[in-house]
Formats: structure tokens, C-alpha cells, sequence
């Protein structure tokens, strides 16, 4: 919610608050002018006192556990990620924790993410973050190559 929006909601609250107080206050002159308490039935339906539709119990989609890194330690300088696009292994140094969770929940397309490592500034590999079985891909069936020929005539 919108600060602003927490600000009118809280000053609608304090005004609503502050009537609250008008009303009892008038209520107990009544009971003084009458000598006793009487049961005073409320002259509007407050939304607040409605009874509520409860929601249809529909069964929860369970999500995906989501893959968080932890941030690097002092003695960690990057990242490394082996990663394979189509049939190539590729290691790459990266810093950013947040591009590789999402490279992890939502790979492109023909690249899997194999492993996450910390290294250090000599490149030594320091703790196993996330590691998967190599996985072969084939490249999708391109309509003009054909196989046996390059090109298709």
C-alpha cells in the first residue's frame, strides 16, 4: 500500500475513533438524565459488524520451492556458475545473486544451470551452492536443415 494511502486510511481510522468516543460520551449523559442503563440498539449497519462471505475453499496450487543464494562472505569474491547452452559447458564469474536465482527458477530456453559455486579472489572454489546432473539438449528441429544434407533443396 501506498504510503499515502496508509496515512489517509490511519486518519479515517482516528476520525472514525474520535466518533466512536462522541457516541459513548453521549450515551453516558443519556444514562445520567435517566437515572439507568438501557440498551441502546446501534441506528446503522456498520460495515465493520457485517458478517463476512467466506472464501470458497479451493485446494492450494503448491508452488515451486524457490532457489535463494545467500549472500558472499568476506573471504568469497564471486559467484561461479557452469551453466550448459544446447551442447556447450560454459563457466562464468558473476556477483549478482538475484540473476542467477532467476536464471535457476526460470532457465531460458536450451541453458540449465549445473552448479553454483563461491570462489575466492585466487579463483579456488570454496562452498557448493547448487549443483544438477548434466542433462544432454538437442537443438530444436530446425525446418530448413535437414540432417543428411545441410540444406534442403
Amino acid at each position: 500500500m501506498p504510503t499515502s494511502d496508509e496515512i489517509l486510511l490511519n486518519e479515517l481510522l482516528m476520525e472514525r475513533e474520535e466518533y466512536f468516543g462522541t457516541v459513548f460520551n453521549l450515551e453516558q449523559e443519556v444514562y445520567k438524565v435517566l437515572g439507568t442503563e438501557i440498551d441502546f440498539e446501534s441506528p446503522i449497519n456498520l460495515p465493520s459488524k457485517q458478517k463476512r462471505k467466506k472464501k470458497s475453499k479451493v485446494p492450494k496450487i503448491q508452488k515451486k520451492k524457490s532457489f535463494k543464494l545467500r549472500k558472499l562472505k568476506e573471504s568469497e569474491a564471486a559467484f561461479s556458475v557452469k551453466y550448459q547452452n544446447k551442447d556447450d559447458l560454459i563457466t562464468e564469474k558473476l556477483i549478482d545473486p538475484l540473476a542467477i536465482e532467476t536464471l535457476i527458477q526460470t532457465p531460458p530456453k536450451f541453458l540449465v544451470i549445473l552448479s553454483v559455486h563461491t570462489v575466492s579472489m585466487e579463483d579456488i572454489a570454496i562452498d557448493c551452492l547448487y549443483s544438477k546432473e548434466i542433462q544432454s539438449l538437442s537443438s530444436p528441429v530446425d525446418p530448413f536443415v535437414n540432417k543428411n544434407h545441410n540444406i534442403l533443396e
